[in-house]
């Protein structure tokens, strides 16, 4: 006899299933809680890094303000750390001051940076480093859970300072005087110099009846440098044209650096007017650097920076910054040597703690 065929035992099946379904629902849970826990550990992660970045950012702007700050103000730390507090660069996509803001000073860029200059052996013109430090405590959403902390705090730090300048890319005035180490009118600057005395720029051509004649040029080694010199340097082109370029734009000068021999001196270019440069300035009345500055209009155009050279090997020993008044002859220039300067630093004084030479701000840490 055959036996009728046995339905399925449907109980059974349904049984596994939703066995199965509980397994799949709790994974599910545990998968969500997991995904929204490593969600959001990369939220409060990631405001970390946003909030550390923009304190960077932050830092590295003030250390530069303050540094600028004191090269126009040598020894005036109260500024300069007003200086720093007030970069407008702020935290939390920039709706939010930072805080707390140190600024300390120092005399090199691995100094130890103290907050009440001078230190024991110093002069207050000698800090011309800063070192500014932001801190913020940003609270925590999702990390309490794993560090046991609501707050994390987020520090930045900068060091900015005065370097000198040993080589430049190209935009010197094109004119380069000569050293006086060997015979100086003062001795304590490298290149022999005094502030304030003028120094020959421009020659006027050989045999020019004046002869050297710029305040405290007493001597002249022209001899030896040829008699094609006429104070000119520096140019990518020997031509009338590249000359003018140079002078009036800051274009077509040579990259030069401390140790370079001079390129040879265009030809006899003696006609181009400087006074035409002199009078891009906003002031053109001062006739001394001392006057300039006092009378607070000028942009600047009338302070230049020229490689100083050795008149024996015409080789490159160093920047100077001159300033130039207006010329009363049309073969020779005089420029009145201001000692030292901090190029883009605001205003038109000299930088502290520097008797010579030329610098220029920058970012160390």
């Amino acid at each position: 006899m055959m036996r009728n065929n046995q339905a399925p035992d449907c109980t059974m099946t349904q049984r596994r299933f939703k066995t199965r379904n509980g397994y799949v629902l709790i994974a599910f849970t545990l998968g969500l809680f997991f995904l929204l826990g490593v969600v959001g550990l990369g939220i409060d992660l990631g405001r970390m890094y946003v909030v550390k970045s923009e304190a960077q950012a932050f830092v590295d702007a003030a250390a530069l303000n303050a540094a600028a700050r004191l090269a126009l103000q040598p020894g005036d730390f109260a500024a300069a750390a007003a200086a720093a507090s007030a970069t407008p660069k702020r935290w939390e996509f920039n709706t939010n001051a930072f805080p707390t803001v140190e600024t300390l000073f120092g005399t090199g860029p691995a100094d130890t940076f103290i907050a009440n200059p001078p230190g024991s052996g110093h002069t207050a013109e000698e800090y011309t480093f800063t070192q500014v430090t932001a801190r913020v405590s940003l609270p925590l959403y999702f990390l309490p859970v794993v560090v046991g902390s609501t707050r994390s705090s987020i520090a930045a730090s900068a060091v900015a300072g005065q370097a000198a300048v040993t080589s430049l890319p190209g935009g010197e005035f094109p004119f380069s005087p000569v050293s006086r180490s060997s015979r100086p009118d003062c001795p304590s600057d490298p290149f022999g110099f005094c502030i304030g005395n003028k120094y020959t720029l421009r020659w006027p051509p050989p045999g020019h009846a004046k002869g050297n004649v710029c305040q405290t040029d007493v001597w002249d080694d022209r001899a030896s440098w040829g008699s094609e010199w006429r104070g000119y340097c520096c140019v990518d082109e020997n031509n009338v044209p590249a000359l003018e370029r140079a002078i009036m734009l800051g274009e077509g000068t040579v990259p030069l650096a401390v140790g370079d021999m001079l390129p040879d001196p265009p030809g006899q270019k003696e006609a181009i007017d400087i006074n035409a440069f002199i009078h891009f300035d906003t002031d053109t009345q001062s006739t001394t650097y001392a006057e300039y500055v006092s009378a607070g209009i000028g942009n600047g155009k009338r302070i230049v920076t020229v490689p100083v050279n050795d008149p024996h090997t015409k080789q490159v020993v160093g920047f100077a910054a001159f300033f130039l008044p207006e010329a009363d002859d049309k073969f020779e220039f005089c420029g009145e040597y201001i000692g030292s300067i901090v190029l883009g630093a605001p205003g038109l004084t000299p930088g502290g703690g520097h008797g010579f030479g030329v610098w220029r701000l920058r970012l160390y840490r």
